[in-house]
């Protein structure tokens, strides 16, 4: 299809209004909810399921094609309601948000709190939470996993219940934040706000036995529910698909997050329809539920919905799916539109953002040109890490550098809290992000071949610091510099192949062959250098294994010169699951570590299974290096650090041994990629 049709359908797209139906949705969505004060729609809840039969209503009156309600396991958590009153004052009521807990049982918890501050093991030196409420300050940004130690600290202590109070990156004092906890706790953990917690500490200041009442409505079956996605389609001329996905489910009325997101893609479905749009591919419309809960005692307690769609009743999609564009908060009032992804789709979305007609690109809400990858790392916090998972390349808004980087996003302090409302809440974004990403998928689906760009993963793969690292170590690296090298070149020979063929041809038999030839390569691809880290982001095994390297060198030569503190806080605390090793009991810091790389959590892994690394707690010997320990060390001198260097240094000839390892499977995936693309530049050339 000539560059002229294509912009011919993008403009009859972009006449289609949409506006004020995705509005109405969002404030219809939104009043759907399992708590009568703050909403939410959490795994396997009635709200959950509420909201997945108004969207699949949605989609038949849209017009859409098998639309189906698709039953997938989870846990169940529903959150009714929370009450802490002040039994000598029954005026005073607080309002908390629950976490995935159990109920308070009939007649709540009649208790004192406890101030634990941080609930790390000293916070309860000389303080006794045996029976009580225990309030807690979160610890973290995205404080998931740690807060997950907080709690269990507090329930070994013995706490009837814990508040949990997080402060950083909240936007006010009235703020509620929450995150999935990744173990099953067995008493009730509802979040307050940090005006609420200073009024609850100035008053146990005054009265240590002050009696309060927690009541806590809520139902908790990890393991026994059922959630349901949602999905329409529009269908197509070939056996090839393009999806659109969004999560269903939240916390709070979440209006960005991710109510935006799901009116998106009504906003897209509607316009395919009513523009009389006449796919090649088949447009498939995903509302995956199961995203912020529905894992239980998994380090990856988030984004089961998605994954278990695609690994189960859906598993035939994975062979012909060529994109999915996957959304979050897609009504933030962002300074300007931006795009990222998988490495691969960025030279696409150059040549697709020249086919956009000057309408959308001159519009007052500036869009741009280029595409990045730099925070593909983060994508393994989105329903996104599924798709790619299974080699599918993804497409996502980019929201993060202007809330991360720029620090001038709207959602700032209102993530997972009660602030994500209105107020943060752009009806003119809504409208662009309909309107360009539905674009793209017209651009992608005029495309006779998936047009990737196997070389742009390169830098990503090998860069000039990776190359520092090996050489300094002394280890062998000629073979993997050289066949990352040739996979650049053939990767710009073979993008320069598809855009020759897809600029001269309407498509061929050979077409579906050739993108079944593509998607197979992304696969090795992402299975060899898509790897989960300690803290759930995506990295190279190579590249996690050279900084623990490095920071386990630095600290063995802080300790040789004496600078014991230096080895703590500059290079060890740096180190995989060292911080809760440092702040929790042993077993706690442990049970994270199982989780992460253990068999018998291996079925509660999911989109992570088979792509953790190897993640070191370090228990004894940053604990040894912690508190009076360092005064205990330096005293005694050099006679104790022996102990610690030889034990520091096994992790690190550990670390090395599976830095070795990494690099040759690396090389041998790439050996077998740069097969690969040749094999699919024979077929282009037969084509």
């Amino acid at each position: 299809m000539g560059k002229q049709q294509i912009k011919d359908r993008i403009d009859r797209f972009l006449e289609e209004d949409n506006l004020e139906y995705l509005v109405d949705f969002v404030r219809e969505y939104s009043e759907i909810g399992d708590s009568k004060t703050y909403g939410g729609k959490h795994a396997g809840s009635d709200a959950e399921k509420a909201g997945a039969e108004f969207i699949f209503q949605r989609l038949k009156s849209i017009g859409l094609e098998n639309v189906e309600m698709i039953p997938l396991e989870t846990s169940k958590y529903q959150f009714n309601d929370a009450t802490l009153r002040s039994l000598a004052d029954e005026k005073i009521t607080i309002k908390p948000y629950g976490y995935t807990s159990p109920p308070a049982g009939s007649g709540g918890i009649t208790s004192s709190i406890i101030d634990a501050g941080l609930s790390n093991r000293a916070a309860y030196e000389g303080i006794d939470a045996q029976g009580r409420i225990v309030l807690l300050e979160a610890m973290g940004v995205l404080e998931g996993a740690s807060l997950s130690c907080q709690v269990m600290q507090a329930e070994k202590e013995g706490a009837a219940a814990v508040l949990v109070n997080a402060t950083e990156d909240v936007l006010d004092a009235d703020t509620i934040r929450v995150q999935p906890l990744n173990y099953i706790p067995k008493i009730p953990v509802v979040g307050i706000s940090t005006k609420d917690a200073a009024w609850i500490r100035n008053v146990i200041s005054d009265d240590e036995a002050h009696l309060f009442n927690l009541a806590v409505d809520s139902d908790y079956q990890p393991g026994k529910g059922i959630s349901w996605s949602v999905v329409g389609e529009i269908k197509g001329q070939i056996d090839e698909r393009i999806i659109f996905s969004s999560h269903l489910d939240h916390y709070f009325k979440c209006l960005q997050d991710n109510i935006s997101s799901v009116a998106t893609l009504l906003g897209i479905a509607r316009a395919m329809i009513g523009s009389g749009c006449k796919p090649a591919r088949t447009m498939t419309f995903v509302f995956n539920s199961s995203h912020e809960t529905g894992m239980a005692d998994s380090r990856y307690p988030y984004i089961s919905g998605s994954y278990k769609l695609i690994d189960g009743p859906k598993k035939d999609w994975l062979e012909n799916t060529i994109v999915d564009f996957n959304f979050e908060y897609t009504a933030l009032d962002m300074g300007e539109m931006r795009t990222f992804g998988s490495h691969e789709m960025l030279s696409q979305y150059e040549d697709f953002y020249k086919c956009l007609p000057e309408s959308l690109v001159g519009g007052e809400k500036a869009i741009r040109d280029k595409a990045s990858s730099a925070d593909y790392y983060l994508l393994a916090w989105a329903d996104s890490i599924s798709y790619i998972s299974k080699g599918i390349p993804v497409i996502m808004n980019d929201t993060i550098t202007e809330q991360i980087y720029d620090g001038t996003s709207p959602y700032i302090g209102r993530d997972h809290s009660n602030h994500d409302n209105w107020d943060s809440f752009s009806e003119k974004d809504l409208d662009l992000s309909w309107k360009l990403y539905g674009a793209y998928a017209i651009y992608v689906d005029s495309l006779p071949i998936a047009q990737f760009d196997f070389g742009a993963r390169c830098s990503h793969i090998l860069d000039d610091e990776d190359l520092e690292s090996l050489d300094e170590l002394k280890i062998d690296n000629e073979g993997f510099r050289r066949a990352v090298s040739k996979m650049r070149e053939k990767g710009a020979s073979l993008y320069g192949a598809i855009a020759k063929y897809n600029e001269s041809n309407g498509g061929s038999a050979f077409s579906n062959m050739i993108n079944k030839g593509l998607l197979a390569i992304n696969r090795i691809i992402v299975g060899a250098f898509d790897k989960i880290n300690s803290q759930d982001f995506i990295t190279t095994a190579h590249k996690k294994y050279l900084t623990n390297i490095n920071l386990l060198e630095g600290a063995i030569k802080s300790i040789g010169s004496g600078d014991v503190e230096a080895a703590l806080d500059e290079y060890l605390k740096k180190i995989d699951l060292v911080p809760l090793s440092l702040n929790f009991d042993h077993e706690i810091a442990e049970h994270a570590r199982r989780r992460i790389n253990s068999p018998e959590y291996s079925h509660t892994r999911l989109w992570a299974g088979g792509r953790e690394l190897s993640s070191l707690t370090l228990f004894e010997e940053a604990n040894a290096l912690k508190d009076d320990a360092i005064a205990e060390l330096e005293s005694a001198g050099k006679a104790a650090a022996p102990g610690i260097i030889e034990s520091l240094t096994a992790a690190r000839d550990h670390e090395t041994a599976n830095l070795i390892e990494a690099l040759g499977m690396e090389i041998e995936a790439l050996e077998t990629i740069l097969g690969s693309m040749d094999a699919v530049m024979e077929m282009l050339g037969e084509a």
